[in-house]
């Protein structure tokens, strides 16, 4: 078990490991929120203390900062993992007159989707 720095590890801890406890239990693929990178580390570290391989983490490309963690039971493969993130992943298109394109940045776009009470959480 690795030391928690705050409240805020320990609840990310207790929810990993409920996830991990009814992945088993229901033999389904769970996953987290997105995480930022510190957090990323901090999950990385913890489920390599309790000993658990069972997970991946994804955000949707390569390289994408945050990420969620997918833990899955032993009857799946990584492979199988990666087959399914189009049922894990939902994503919104926004598409713009060609009047209004080039006219809005990424934080416009992320404000409004803010505004309609999604958490941040929930987003890459």
């Amino acid at each position: 078990m690795i030391k928690e720095d705050d409240n805020s590890d320990k609840l990310l801890y207790s929810k990993l490991e409920d996830k991990i406890k009814l992945s088993k239990s229901k033999n389904k693929i769970l996953y987290t929120d997105f995480l930022n990178s510190t957090q990323i580390s901090k999950v990385n570290k913890y489920l390599a203390s309790i000993k658990f391989n069972n997970y991946i983490f994804y955000g949707g490309f390569k390289n994408s900062e945050r990420k969620i963690c997918i833990v899955y039971p032993e009857k799946f493969t990584e492979n199988m993992i990666e087959k399914n993130y189009k049922n894990i992943f939902s994503v919104i298109r926004i598409t713009l007159p060609n009047e209004n394109k080039d006219k809005y940045t990424h934080k416009d776009y992320l404000g409004g989707i803010m505004k309609l009470g999604i958490d941040r959480s929930r987003i890459r």
